[in-house]
């Protein structure tokens, strides 16, 4: 320290004015400089690797305020998305699972249904021999076998007793309304059936009569006989009566659906024989047989009109294009 000046304050005093201490040799140290202030954070300081446009997404500056929640939201977006590709995955799969169950679905549905059909013609074969009679008036007590023979010679057959295995009524009563006043010997009530509503009554409808002979030669005698449209020798029931083949349920519904249809599309004739159910559209135009419910289907929808083959086919074979 010079004479007359201003004495250099140390760092261990830190005063402005002389000190003993610190003047007591022939000069003060120079003081060192104070320590510069610890430099600012950069942006990816405070982000920890964020990216500004990722802080631009939140609308917030880079400062060490934010950077937690910054931080935050991102690690939630991160995971939200995530979820969402696992829910995007799961729905795929679902969607999958869902196609690949309708799949065995049909399958399985094509299945029973060849094995209803397959069932429904076994049974066919046992009713070869059977006819069923339609119209007949049922009345107690009858005896069903004469009953037969009587509709056998009203068509122009003679069949024996000993050629009838057996006869009997089938199915449930039916019944049917009219109109006007009953006469005869119905007026007082009509039995079961009883007296209808005003202006009206129900009358109940004889049930068929299934008939099974001995020998199928007979039967096809009858059965071709059926053409006869009026009963000339029978009493029983006024007006004609009709002989068909006697059905298993399948084909019984099956026919009954290939009637409904051909009404709709305008196909003339649908028949039955041996137990089998055809179609044809036209006279001289090819005759189709259905077994299932997806050959009627198929031959209703893709069957040429103009094909003149008048052949026996089923569906796929000749006649469809």
């Amino acid at each position: 320290m010079e004479d007359g000046g201003d004495p250099i304050p140390m760092i261990e005093c830190n005063l402005t004015y002389p000190h003993r201490h610190c003047c007591s040799g022939p000069s003060c140290p120079p003081s060192p400089l104070p320590p510069p202030p610890p430099p600012s954070p950069t942006e990816s300081e405070l982000g920890h690797g964020l990216a500004d446009d990722e802080y631009k997404i939140f609308g917030v500056t880079p400062t060490e305020e934010n950077h937690r929640l910054v931080a935050m939201l991102m690690a939630s977006s991160r995971e939200l998305r995530a979820r969402d590709l696992d829910l995007r995955n799961m729905r795929r799969y679902h969607r999958a699972l869902k196609r690949n169950l309708a799949a065995v679905e049909r399958r399985m549905q094509m299945e029973i249904e060849d094995l209803k059909r397959m069932i429904a013609e076994n049974e066919a074969l046992l009713l070869l021999n059977d006819v069923q009679i339609r119209g007949l008036r049922e009345r107690r007590g009858e005896d069903p076998v004469a009953l037969a023979v009587q509709a056998g010679a009203a068509l122009g057959v003679r069949v024996p007793r000993s050629e009838v295995v057996f006869a009997e009524r089938v199915g449930s009563p039916r019944y049917v309304c009219r109109r006007g006043a009953r006469g005869g010997r119905g007026g007082r009530g009509g039995g079961r059936g009883g007296g209808g509503g005003r202006g009206g009554y129900r009358v109940r409808l004889p049930r068929d009569l299934v008939v099974r002979f001995v020998h199928r030669r007979v039967r096809d005698r009858v059965y071709r006989a059926r053409r006869s449209p009026y009963n000339t020798g029978l009493t029983l029931r006024r007006g004609p009566f009709f002989v068909n083949e006697h059905l298993t349920a399948y084909h019984r519904e099956l026919f009954e659906r290939a009637r409904a249809l051909a009404r709709l599309f305008d196909w003339r004739y649908v028949w039955t024989r041996g137990g089998r159910v055809f179609l044809r559209r036209r006279a001289l135009r090819p005759k189709y047989m259905v077994r299932t419910e997806r050959d009627l289907q198929l031959v209703l929808h893709l069957a040429s009109p103009d094909d003149g083959d008048s052949s026996d086919s089923e569906p796929g074979a000749a006649g469809l294009p």
